[in-house]
Protein backbone atom coordinates (compact mmCIF):
# COMPACT_ATOMS: atom_id res chain seq x y z
CA UNK A 1 0.00 0.00 0.00
CA UNK A 2 3.39 2.45 0.81
CA UNK A 3 4.42 1.39 -2.75
CA UNK A 4 1.07 2.47 -4.41
CA UNK A 5 0.84 5.63 -2.85
CA UNK A 6 4.41 6.44 -3.34
CA UNK A 7 4.34 5.50 -7.31
CA UNK A 8 0.34 7.54 -7.21
CA UNK A 9 2.64 10.99 -5.65
CA UNK A 10 4.98 10.04 -8.26
CA UNK A 11 3.05 10.20 -10.72
CA UNK A 12 0.93 13.42 -9.48
CA UNK A 13 4.59 15.14 -8.91
CA UNK A 14 5.31 14.12 -12.91
CA UNK A 15 1.70 15.96 -13.88
CA UNK A 16 2.39 18.74 -12.08
CA UNK A 17 6.00 19.30 -13.80
CA UNK A 18 4.64 18.81 -16.73
CA UNK A 19 1.38 20.97 -16.33
CA UNK A 20 4.52 23.64 -15.27
CA UNK A 21 6.29 22.66 -18.09
CA UNK A 22 3.40 23.59 -20.85
CA UNK A 23 2.32 26.29 -18.52
CA UNK A 24 5.78 28.13 -19.06
CA UNK A 25 6.17 26.91 -22.76
CA UNK A 26 2.71 28.95 -23.23
CA UNK A 27 3.72 31.86 -21.24
CA UNK A 28 6.94 31.98 -23.19
CA UNK A 29 5.14 31.83 -26.76
CA UNK A 30 2.59 34.44 -26.01
CA UNK A 31 5.00 36.78 -24.82
CA UNK A 32 7.04 35.92 -27.60
CA UNK A 33 3.63 36.93 -29.84
CA UNK A 34 3.22 40.15 -28.19
CA UNK A 35 6.44 41.38 -28.78
CA UNK A 36 6.00 40.47 -32.65
CA UNK A 37 2.82 42.02 -32.45
CA UNK A 38 4.50 45.27 -30.81
CA UNK A 39 6.84 45.56 -33.84
CA UNK A 40 6.07 47.49 -36.86
CA UNK A 41 4.38 45.76 -39.62
CA UNK A 42 1.53 46.45 -41.92
CA UNK A 43 0.25 49.20 -40.07
CA UNK A 44 3.52 50.99 -39.92
CA UNK A 45 3.28 54.42 -41.59
CA UNK A 46 6.26 56.05 -43.50
CA UNK A 47 6.92 59.48 -44.10
CA UNK A 48 9.16 60.86 -47.12
CA UNK A 49 10.86 63.75 -45.96
CA UNK A 50 11.94 66.32 -45.61
CA UNK A 51 8.72 67.88 -44.80
CA UNK A 52 6.89 70.63 -46.62
CA UNK A 53 5.70 73.75 -45.01
CA UNK A 54 3.21 76.36 -47.20
CA UNK A 55 4.71 79.34 -48.63
CA UNK A 56 2.05 81.15 -46.25
CA UNK A 57 3.67 79.23 -43.40
CA UNK A 58 7.09 80.16 -44.00
CA UNK A 59 6.58 83.68 -44.10
CA UNK A 60 5.05 84.00 -40.75
CA UNK A 61 7.56 81.47 -39.43
CA UNK A 62 10.01 84.74 -40.54
CA UNK A 63 7.47 87.31 -39.25
CA UNK A 64 7.79 85.18 -35.70
CA UNK A 65 11.57 85.28 -36.04
CA UNK A 66 11.38 81.27 -35.69
CA UNK A 67 13.41 78.93 -36.80
CA UNK A 68 11.98 76.38 -39.24
CA UNK A 69 14.68 73.97 -39.15
CA UNK A 70 14.99 73.48 -35.57
CA UNK A 71 10.72 73.21 -35.82
CA UNK A 72 11.60 70.45 -38.20
CA UNK A 73 14.33 68.96 -36.62
CA UNK A 74 12.27 68.48 -33.43
CA UNK A 75 8.92 67.42 -35.23
CA UNK A 76 11.16 64.30 -37.12
CA UNK A 77 12.54 63.82 -33.68
CA UNK A 78 8.52 63.36 -32.17
CA UNK A 79 8.06 60.88 -35.24
CA UNK A 80 11.19 58.60 -34.92
CA UNK A 81 10.18 58.09 -30.85
CA UNK A 82 7.49 56.32 -32.21
CA UNK A 83 7.98 52.96 -33.28
CA UNK A 84 5.14 52.85 -35.98
CA UNK A 85 6.35 55.70 -37.89
CA UNK A 86 9.51 55.83 -40.00
CA UNK A 87 10.94 58.87 -42.20
CA UNK A 88 12.52 57.83 -45.07
CA UNK A 89 14.23 59.84 -47.82
CA UNK A 90 13.12 57.37 -50.95
CA UNK A 91 9.67 58.18 -52.84
CA UNK A 92 8.88 55.29 -53.83
CA UNK A 93 5.17 54.04 -54.31
CA UNK A 94 4.46 51.52 -51.61
CA UNK A 95 1.99 50.87 -49.06
CA UNK A 96 1.62 53.21 -46.24
CA UNK A 97 4.61 55.80 -47.57
CA UNK A 98 3.27 59.58 -47.45
CA UNK A 99 4.63 63.02 -48.63
CA UNK A 100 3.53 65.77 -45.48
CA UNK A 101 2.70 69.17 -46.42
CA UNK A 102 1.81 71.42 -43.03
CA UNK A 103 0.60 74.76 -42.47
CA UNK A 104 -0.07 77.19 -39.68
CA UNK A 105 -2.03 80.14 -39.72
CA UNK A 106 -1.88 83.02 -36.79
CA UNK A 107 -4.78 85.26 -36.17
CA UNK A 108 -5.49 88.30 -33.99
CA UNK A 109 -9.14 89.03 -32.88
CA UNK A 110 -10.76 90.88 -30.58
CA UNK A 111 -7.27 93.34 -30.36
CA UNK A 112 -8.42 96.27 -27.85
CA UNK A 113 -6.58 99.20 -26.38
CA UNK A 114 -8.42 101.61 -23.57
CA UNK A 115 -8.12 105.67 -24.49
CA UNK A 116 -5.48 106.57 -22.20
CA UNK A 117 -3.46 103.45 -23.26
CA UNK A 118 -3.47 101.80 -20.08
CA UNK A 119 -5.50 98.32 -20.85
CA UNK A 120 -4.39 95.84 -23.71
CA UNK A 121 -6.36 92.79 -24.33
CA UNK A 122 -6.70 90.51 -27.64
CA UNK A 123 -7.05 86.95 -28.58
CA UNK A 124 -4.87 84.70 -30.35
CA UNK A 125 -5.95 81.79 -32.52
CA UNK A 126 -3.22 79.24 -33.81
CA UNK A 127 -4.59 76.73 -36.26
CA UNK A 128 -2.36 73.78 -37.86
CA UNK A 129 -3.36 71.12 -40.49
CA UNK A 130 -0.88 68.39 -41.84
CA UNK A 131 -2.01 66.70 -45.38
CA UNK A 132 -0.48 63.38 -45.54
CA UNK A 133 -0.29 62.33 -49.45
CA UNK A 134 0.15 58.44 -49.83
CA UNK A 135 2.88 57.79 -52.59
CA UNK A 136 0.76 54.80 -54.22
CA UNK A 137 -2.37 56.41 -55.10
CA UNK A 138 -4.21 53.55 -53.76
CA UNK A 139 -4.49 54.42 -49.56
CA UNK A 140 -6.92 57.64 -48.42
CA UNK A 141 -5.15 60.81 -47.88
CA UNK A 142 -4.82 61.64 -43.99
CA UNK A 143 -5.54 64.93 -43.15
CA UNK A 144 -5.08 66.59 -39.30
CA UNK A 145 -5.93 69.74 -37.83
CA UNK A 146 -4.84 71.22 -34.08
CA UNK A 147 -5.99 74.40 -32.69
CA UNK A 148 -4.95 76.70 -29.89
CA UNK A 149 -6.83 79.70 -28.48
CA UNK A 150 -5.46 81.84 -25.77
CA UNK A 151 -6.67 85.09 -24.73
CA UNK A 152 -4.87 87.88 -22.76
CA UNK A 153 -5.15 91.06 -20.63
CA UNK A 154 -2.85 93.57 -19.52
CA UNK A 155 -3.15 96.73 -17.63
CA UNK A 156 -0.95 99.31 -15.50
CA UNK A 157 -0.67 102.72 -15.26
CA UNK A 158 1.69 103.82 -17.62
CA UNK A 159 0.25 103.27 -21.00
CA UNK A 160 1.39 101.21 -23.40
CA UNK A 161 2.36 101.83 -26.90
CA UNK A 162 1.50 99.78 -29.93
CA UNK A 163 5.01 98.94 -30.62
CA UNK A 164 5.14 96.86 -27.25
CA UNK A 165 1.69 96.02 -28.25
CA UNK A 166 3.42 94.30 -31.79
CA UNK A 167 6.39 92.74 -29.66
CA UNK A 168 3.95 91.15 -27.61
CA UNK A 169 1.65 89.82 -30.28
CA UNK A 170 5.01 88.47 -32.04
CA UNK A 171 6.21 86.80 -28.54
CA UNK A 172 2.75 84.89 -27.94
CA UNK A 173 2.65 84.20 -31.28
CA UNK A 174 5.50 82.36 -31.05
CA UNK A 175 4.56 80.10 -27.97
CA UNK A 176 1.01 79.47 -30.04
CA UNK A 177 3.11 78.08 -33.12
CA UNK A 178 5.70 76.17 -30.92
CA UNK A 179 2.33 74.16 -28.96
CA UNK A 180 0.68 73.51 -32.26
CA UNK A 181 3.72 72.09 -33.44
CA UNK A 182 3.77 69.83 -30.16
CA UNK A 183 0.13 68.66 -30.77
CA UNK A 184 0.36 68.20 -34.04
CA UNK A 185 3.20 65.23 -33.69
CA UNK A 186 1.31 64.07 -30.61
CA UNK A 187 -1.77 63.62 -32.57
CA UNK A 188 0.36 61.75 -35.34
CA UNK A 189 2.28 59.54 -33.32
CA UNK A 190 -1.05 58.84 -31.72
CA UNK A 191 -3.20 57.96 -34.86
CA UNK A 192 -0.92 55.55 -35.81
CA UNK A 193 -1.30 53.59 -32.89
CA UNK A 194 -4.68 53.89 -32.17
CA UNK A 195 -5.59 52.62 -35.47
CA UNK A 196 -3.94 49.38 -33.99
CA UNK A 197 -6.56 49.49 -31.09
CA UNK A 198 -9.83 47.13 -31.29
CA UNK A 199 -12.84 48.80 -31.49
CA UNK A 200 -13.87 48.32 -27.84
CA UNK A 201 -11.29 50.50 -26.67
CA UNK A 202 -11.52 52.86 -29.43
CA UNK A 203 -15.25 53.37 -28.13
CA UNK A 204 -13.86 53.96 -24.70
CA UNK A 205 -12.07 56.65 -25.98
CA UNK A 206 -14.92 58.05 -27.23
CA UNK A 207 -16.48 58.86 -24.01
CA UNK A 208 -13.70 59.49 -21.80
CA UNK A 209 -10.24 60.16 -23.51
CA UNK A 210 -9.04 63.73 -24.12
CA UNK A 211 -10.01 65.59 -27.27
CA UNK A 212 -7.43 64.72 -29.68
CA UNK A 213 -8.06 61.08 -28.70
CA UNK A 214 -12.09 61.47 -29.21
CA UNK A 215 -11.29 62.83 -32.24
CA UNK A 216 -8.69 60.31 -33.78
CA UNK A 217 -11.41 57.65 -32.35
CA UNK A 218 -14.31 58.82 -33.92
CA UNK A 219 -12.55 58.71 -37.47
CA UNK A 220 -10.95 55.05 -37.03
CA UNK A 221 -14.35 53.99 -35.71
CA UNK A 222 -15.99 55.58 -38.92
CA UNK A 223 -13.22 53.77 -41.40
CA UNK A 224 -14.16 50.20 -39.84
CA UNK A 225 -17.44 51.43 -39.98
CA UNK A 226 -18.55 50.05 -36.25
CA UNK A 227 -22.35 49.67 -35.39
CA UNK A 228 -21.69 49.75 -31.89
CA UNK A 229 -20.02 53.45 -32.12
CA UNK A 230 -23.29 54.75 -33.90
CA UNK A 231 -24.65 56.50 -30.85
CA UNK A 232 -21.81 57.74 -28.97
CA UNK A 233 -20.50 59.27 -32.32
CA UNK A 234 -23.99 61.06 -32.56
CA UNK A 235 -23.60 62.43 -29.27
CA UNK A 236 -20.39 64.38 -31.03
CA UNK A 237 -22.50 66.44 -33.09
CA UNK A 238 -23.57 68.89 -30.21
CA UNK A 239 -20.07 68.79 -29.34
CA UNK A 240 -18.25 72.81 -28.59
CA UNK A 241 -15.23 71.41 -30.25
CA UNK A 242 -16.25 72.56 -33.85
CA UNK A 243 -13.02 69.56 -35.10
CA UNK A 244 -14.97 66.98 -33.26
CA UNK A 245 -18.11 67.81 -34.44
CA UNK A 246 -16.96 68.02 -38.16
CA UNK A 247 -14.77 64.26 -37.32
CA UNK A 248 -18.04 62.69 -36.24
CA UNK A 249 -20.22 64.74 -39.58
CA UNK A 250 -17.32 62.91 -41.48
CA UNK A 251 -17.87 59.66 -39.65
CA UNK A 252 -21.37 59.05 -39.95
CA UNK A 253 -21.33 59.55 -43.21
CA UNK A 254 -19.20 56.95 -44.10
CA UNK A 255 -21.25 54.63 -42.40
CA UNK A 256 -24.15 55.91 -44.61
CA UNK A 257 -25.80 55.53 -40.97
CA UNK A 258 -29.56 56.52 -41.06
CA UNK A 259 -29.73 56.76 -37.36
CA UNK A 260 -27.53 60.20 -38.03
CA UNK A 261 -30.48 61.66 -40.48
CA UNK A 262 -32.45 63.43 -37.78
CA UNK A 263 -29.97 64.25 -35.22
CA UNK A 264 -28.31 66.19 -38.79
CA UNK A 265 -31.59 68.15 -39.81
CA UNK A 266 -31.89 68.98 -36.29
CA UNK A 267 -28.07 70.23 -36.44
CA UNK A 268 -28.83 72.68 -39.46
CA UNK A 269 -31.85 75.01 -37.51
CA UNK A 270 -29.89 79.02 -37.37
CA UNK A 271 -26.70 78.02 -39.00
CA UNK A 272 -24.70 79.83 -41.76
CA UNK A 273 -25.11 79.30 -45.41
CA UNK A 274 -21.33 77.64 -45.58
CA UNK A 275 -21.88 74.95 -42.54
CA UNK A 276 -25.32 74.64 -44.26
CA UNK A 277 -24.15 73.97 -47.21
CA UNK A 278 -21.59 71.06 -45.39
CA UNK A 279 -24.39 69.29 -43.89
CA UNK A 280 -26.79 69.29 -46.96
CA UNK A 281 -23.44 67.50 -48.87
CA UNK A 282 -23.40 65.05 -46.38
CA UNK A 283 -26.54 64.37 -45.50
CA UNK A 284 -26.89 63.41 -49.36
CA UNK A 285 -23.93 61.25 -49.00
CA UNK A 286 -26.11 59.40 -46.35
CA UNK A 287 -29.63 59.24 -48.88
CA UNK A 288 -32.54 58.03 -48.15
CA UNK A 289 -36.48 58.67 -47.87
CA UNK A 290 -35.74 61.19 -44.88
CA UNK A 291 -33.04 62.88 -46.77
CA UNK A 292 -34.63 63.17 -49.70
CA UNK A 293 -37.93 65.01 -48.14
CA UNK A 294 -35.48 67.39 -46.55
CA UNK A 295 -33.73 68.47 -49.01
CA UNK A 296 -37.13 68.86 -51.31
CA UNK A 297 -38.18 71.10 -48.75
CA UNK A 298 -35.11 72.90 -48.86
CA UNK A 299 -34.78 73.35 -52.87
CA UNK A 300 -38.40 74.96 -52.52
CA UNK A 301 -38.33 76.98 -49.61
CA UNK A 302 -35.38 77.94 -48.35
CA UNK A 303 -35.31 81.76 -48.03
CA UNK A 304 -31.29 81.52 -48.97
CA UNK A 305 -31.11 81.33 -52.87
CA UNK A 306 -27.31 80.12 -52.63
CA UNK A 307 -29.23 77.18 -50.13
CA UNK A 308 -31.92 76.41 -52.45
CA UNK A 309 -29.44 75.63 -55.26
CA UNK A 310 -27.30 73.54 -52.95
CA UNK A 311 -30.18 71.45 -52.14
CA UNK A 312 -31.20 71.08 -55.72
CA UNK A 313 -28.61 70.11 -57.09
CA UNK A 314 -27.86 67.62 -53.91
CA UNK A 315 -31.26 65.97 -54.62
CA UNK A 316 -30.16 65.75 -58.06
CA UNK A 317 -27.39 63.76 -57.49
CA UNK A 318 -29.10 61.72 -54.53
CA UNK A 319 -31.67 60.73 -57.40
CA UNK A 320 -29.04 59.78 -60.13
CA UNK A 321 -27.83 57.35 -57.61
CA UNK A 322 -30.74 55.88 -57.20
CA UNK A 323 -31.40 55.06 -60.98
CA UNK A 324 -30.49 51.07 -61.83
CA UNK A 325 -27.58 51.43 -64.29
CA UNK A 326 -28.96 50.70 -68.18
CA UNK A 327 -27.04 48.18 -69.75
CA UNK A 328 -25.07 48.38 -73.42
CA UNK A 329 -25.27 45.13 -74.09
CA UNK A 330 -27.31 43.80 -76.98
Amino acid sequence: MFLAYRTKRQGNVGMMRTSTLCLMVFVLFASSACRRDSKPGKDSLQIYTPIQLTQQTHQLLEKLALNKEILLRSMNKTLKSSDWISLTKSNQKVRNRYTAQMAIRLRTKHLKMSSDKSALSFQLTGRMGAQLTPTDNKQEELTFHSQVEREYRFSKKVGYSRQWARKMLSREGRKVVEALWKQMGKMLTAFVVMRRDSSAVLRKMLVAGEPYQQLLATRILGQRKDPKAVKEIIKLLKHKDRRLMFEAISALVKMKEQQAVKPMIELTRGKKPAFLSHLISSLAEIGGQQVEGYLFTLAGAHPTKEIRVVAKNALQELKSRKKPSVSTRQ
